[in-house]
Formats: structure tokens, C-alpha cells, sequence
């Protein structure tokens, strides 16, 4: 199973592909692998640690009424544009989430050697491997050395980091998020031109405002 995540890896690394890309694989022995390609102009990004029994609303600009809930289960997830808004992760019991982009869309920023990310995800071991091109050394992540009880400290790994365990995550501060997304709006062309600062801003207080429920 390890020689099979990392020849996955290797081959989504080497792709040249115009549009995200993900799959997944069954061995028919109870082993589910799920990959994904993650392809944008820019490669930074965050690897957050998300807690259970947080409460959550909706981003959403009145005069809508937010949709609210409480997280059930911890997770990990990669994010580019700050705390609480992933474009993908694995939680605690296996689920995978990923965005994917409508290829009409992504053809406006497409270039040659645009994979910024690749991902598998192994489900049945709850083992994360990535790459990408900010750090090329493949990482690992274990969800078992995770404790996802809710807590005030944010933690977090930068996609450019040497990962060694969770000992490797530290805690998260306002200014690194917001440096993070402010890094990555003025990298992308169509999100520099629509994205305001005060969005930037708004999106950091809203990670930062969530609460634990005891």
C-alpha cells in the first residue's frame, strides 16, 4: 500500500494537466485510496487541524440567515485562502472532500506544469501523503496523532514545511492568515481584480470567531 501511494503520487506530480484532477482506487481487499491533483497558478498554502464540537454559521453577506451546525468529527484539511474555507481534507471518519474547478473556468488560468498539490489520501488507515511544488519531498500525515478535541489553539503546517508529526503543526495567528490569503489574492490575476481587502480581512475575524461547545 505505501509503494502504491507513492507511485501515485509521483504520476499525479508529473502530469500535465489543465483541470484538477481526482480518483480513487479500491484493491478489493478493504484498502480505498483517493487522489487528487490540485491545479491554480499559485502553490502556497496551509495544512489546518479542525477540531470537533466547534460551531459553525454559514460566510454568508446578510441579509441572508447563515445555516448553522456543530462540527461532529475533527479533520484535516488544505487550504489556500485561510482557516475555515479548505479546498479539500480527510475528517475522522474517513470522509474526503475535495473541490474541483468547471473546466470553462479553469481555462482562463491554465498554463503548462500547473499542478500545484498532489494528494492521496489512504481512507482505510486514515494516512494523508502529499507533494508539492513549494516543498517536492513527499510528507506524511497520520490522523491518530491528532487529538481533535476543541480548543482555543488553532494549529496549523505550512505547505512548504518538512512535516514530522503532529508535533510539526504549530499554533496558527491572525497575521498568518491573513498573510496567507492576502498572498495568494495577489498571485491569481482574476482574484486580485475581485477580491477586496476588507474579504481578506472579514474571512480571518470569521475564523478566528468560531467558538468550542462544551
Amino acid at each position: 500500500m505505501k509503494r502504491l501511494i507513492i507511485s501515485l503520487i509521483l504520476i499525479g506530480s508529473f502530469s500535465i494537466a489543465q483541470a484538477c484532477t481526482t480518483f480513487t482506487i479500491n484493491d478489493g481487499k478493504g484498502n480505498i485510496v483517493f487522489g487528487r491533483n490540485f491545479d491554480f497558478p499559485v502553490g502556497m498554502g496551509h495544512i489546518e487541524v479542525n477540531y470537533r464540537g466547534v460551531h459553525k454559521t454559514a460566510f454568508v453577506r446578510p441579509p441572508e440567515v447563515p445555516v448553522a451546525w456543530v462540527s461532529k468529527y475533527g479533520s484535516i484539511t488544505f487550504n489556500q485562502i485561510g482557516r475555515e474555507f479548505p479546498y479539500g481534507g480527510m475528517n475522522e471518519a474517513g470522509l474526503v472532500v475535495e473541490q474541483m474547478w468547471l473546466q470553462e473556468v479553469i481555462d482562463s488560468v491554465a498554463q503548462e506544469n500547473n499542478t500545484q498539490w498532489s494528494i492521496v489520501y489512504d481512507i482505510s488507515h486514515q494516512k494523508i501523503a502529499f507533494r508539492s511544488t513549494v516543498n517536492p519531498e513527499i510528507q506524511a500525515i497520520s490522523m491518530a496523532d491528532f487529538d481533535f478535541s476543541c480548543r482555543e489553539e488553532l494549529l496549523f503546517a505550512d505547505m512548504s514545511w518538512d512535516i514530522g508529526g503532529s508535533e510539526s503543526f504549530l499554533t496558527l495567528s491572525r497575521e498568518e492568515n491573513l498573510s496567507l490569503i492576502r498572498t495568494v489574492v495577489a498571485g491569481v490575476d482574476f482574484l486580485r481584480s475581485n477580491v477586496p481587502d476588507e474579504a481578506n480581512v472579514a474571512m480571518t475575524d470569521y475564523a478566528f470567531g468560531l467558538q468550542c461547545i462544551d
